[in-house]
């Protein structure tokens, strides 16, 4: 089984020693580790003592310091070998390293505070700012964004122009505002706008005694009227004013 360590990194590991011929944990006062008993290679090259040697935690555990040059490998096989006569049985560790492209796991999982090593800009519920380069088809849906997710405050001025658009998509969008039913609108909109201009085109319109008015799809709802100036001269009209409600 391997440690997993940060590559280049001064890292502690930790080990079991068992007395020699016995079963029981080498406590402090059963080995005194020396110079050659503890051997390290990276990477499959040759060992070479430690620099650093084990030192007894309590409870037959023992600990090791490898200095960040001896974890600068993919892979560091570190062998304990009692070179004098055996006070404990022969010991190895493994150690796998990541966090870098010269380690054994170049990446770990890692929330966004560990990827940008600082602290991510908050927004509302701890959510924060990210650029995506593309979605999954159904991932924005009238379930997933929320009442006045979007509005002018959110939107910044250009933020959707022609080079956003692509010529299929602005058509459609053309499209269906041509094909939207005046009886949709026309409750509300404004005397002068778009949907008023095609009401006078296609409702109902009347000359009521020198004032034209324009009805909603119902017919009988007045939407607009304005007062009609006749000139004998200049037949029928020469004039007609702005329309209000």
């Amino acid at each position: 089984m391997e440690a997993l360590r940060k590559h280049n990194t001064s890292t502690t590991v930790y080990f079991p020693m068992i007395k020699a011929g016995e079963q029981n944990f080498a406590q402090g006062g059963d080995w005194t580790p020396a110079a050659a008993d503890t051997q390290v290679s990276i990477d499959g090259g040759a060992f070479a003592n430690s620099n650093n040697l084990p030192a007894h935690e309590g409870s037959g555990m023992w600990s090791l310091v490898l200095d960040a040059a001896e974890v600068n490998g993919k892979v560091i096989a570190v062998a304990i070998i009692d070179a004098a006569t055996k006070a404990v049985e022969d010991q190895s560790i493994l150690v796998a390293t990541y966090g870098n492209a010269s380690s054994s796991i170049e990446v770990l999982p890692a929330d966004v505070k560990q990827w940008l090593t600082v602290a991510p800009n908050a927004l509302i519920a701890g959510r924060v700012d990210t650029s995506v380069g593309s979605m999954a088809s159904a991932v924005l849906t009238a379930a997933s964004i929320a009442a006045n997710a979007l509005t002018a405050a959110k939107i910044a001025t250009d933020a959707i122009g022609t080079s956003q658009l692509a010529d299929a998509t602005a058509l459609k969008i053309v499209d269906a505002i041509l094909k939207r039913d005046m009886d949709q609108v026309e409750a509300t909109a404004p005397v002068h706008s778009l949907a008023v201009a095609i009401l006078k085109a296609v409702s109902r319109v009347r000359d009521n005694a020198g004032v034209e008015q324009t009805f909603e799809t119902d017919g009988s709802t007045l939407k607009m009227q304005r007062t009609l100036t006749a000139d004998p001269t200049n037949q029928p009209l020469d004039e007609a004013a702005v329309g209000t409600s």
